[in-house]
């Protein structure tokens, strides 16, 4: 029977649902035209709306048509793209989180395994909505609403190899694309990368999987030891576990913060100061620029990035919170405070795998 923590898990689902009320009235103004055009390719064709990306019209009409250009729109100013930048970088390691934590031994053959799906909700509902409303409470359902570092050391060990590949695989699947959307290319090939980036949730686990025989060399050597010491041998284990995962995420926190100062860098070059911009942006009705006419399209598309990144923020703060008490919660948001969104995930998952596979635990319980 799952603990307290797996009902207090629950309170994130009226949030998520009221988010993305919020969410899909804030992007109308934007949107809700496209859309309308989409059911009309002859007429979106006159006004260069492009209706046709992957030959199936139910997929098309009812979803890419409109998603590409809400995309290319949050790009199309520097702030926009300033909380873009952010948020599909925070995203990106929240996907590699799916993975990571659903190949856990005791994780492995439960619905957390199922990656790919959440990743897929994550860009169909929003990230924001489905870590609070389907991730978290299937995450402390398979916990059994038991805290890190009070659960079975040895079933939290995830194959060295798998957390490499799980990196690499998003690096190679979601981030290369995500690279490619900032570019300066033509049209057709932004709005064919932003139609595939769609869908690259859906490749990294199974791609990690193939890849995981590859890095099997990235464990750290075993000692040799003497007879068949059974508490020794989980002990090792765990720390070879531990050492690539931690390592996994002290990367992604690396990339991170270099991304989210790179951010601050370059928007200061052109002329905008982030913490003001994205105050400005926040409250976008009143400001007269932002709200007017020939901008509220961008405005709004970029306000709804901004909120997503917000309030997926504040719900991974609620797991932390969930996993590691107060000091856990502490450490996300002072992490965040220094290295950034991304980077101070990654800091917190780094730190928090500490506890997770604590090997000295197994020592303690066999002895």
């Amino acid at each position: 029977m799952p603990q307290a923590r797996f009902f207090i898990s629950l309170i994130g689902v009226p949030l998520a649902v009221m988010v993305m009320q919020h969410l899909m009235s804030s992007v109308a103004p934007a949107v809700g035209v496209t859309q309308q055009l989409c059911a009309n390719p002859a007429q979106a064709a006159k006004l260069g709306i492009r209706t046709t990306y992957t030959g199936y019209d139910g997929l098309d009409q009812n979803f890419l048509c409109f998603i590409v250009p809400f995309f290319v729109q949050s790009l199309a100013t520097p702030l926009g793209a300033a909380v873009t930048v952010e948020l599909l970088t925070l995203f990106g390691v929240v996907l590699a989180v799916f993975s990571m934590e659903g190949s856990r031994t005791r994780t492995s053959r439960t619905l957390l395994a199922a990656a790919p799906l959440f990743g897929l909700l994550s860009n169909l509902l929003g990230v924001s909505v489905t870590v609070p409303l389907f991730w978290i409470p299937c995450y402390q359902w398979f916990t059994g609403g038991v805290p890190a570092g009070k659960r079975n050391v040895v079933l939290e060990n995830i194959e060295p190899g798998r957390a490499a590949a799980i990196i690499i695989s998003t690096l190679t699947v979601f981030g290369v694309p995500t690279v490619l959307m900032f570019l300066d290319l033509q049209k057709s090939t932004i709005e064919n990368v932003i139609a595939g980036w769609q869908f690259a949730p859906l490749f990294i686990s199974p791609l990690a999987a193939l890849l995981t025989p590859a890095f099997r060399w990235v464990a750290l050597s075993t000692p040799q030891t003497s007879g068949d010491d059974k508490v020794f041998k989980a002990r090792w284990r765990t720390i070879q576990s531990k050492s690539m995962v931690e390592t996994s995420y002290l990367f992604t926190m690396g990339v991170g913060t270099i991304v989210h100062y790179g951010v601050i860098v370059h928007s200061g070059f052109n002329g905008l100061f982030l913490v003001e911009g994205l105050w400005k942006l926040a409250h976008f009705a009143s400001d007269p620029v932002l709200s007017s006419a020939e901008n509220l399209s961008t405005t709004v598309c970029a306000y709804f990035l901004l909120i997503d990144l917000l309030v997926l923020w504040a719900a991974l703060g609620f797991f932390s919170l969930l996993e590691d008490g107060v000091l856990g919660l502490a450490v996300y948001v002072g992490a965040t405070v220094v290295l950034g969104p991304a980077g101070g995930l990654s800091a917190y998952l780094a730190w928090r795998e500490n506890g997770v596979q604590n090997p000295k635990l197994i020592v303690e319980k066999s002895e």
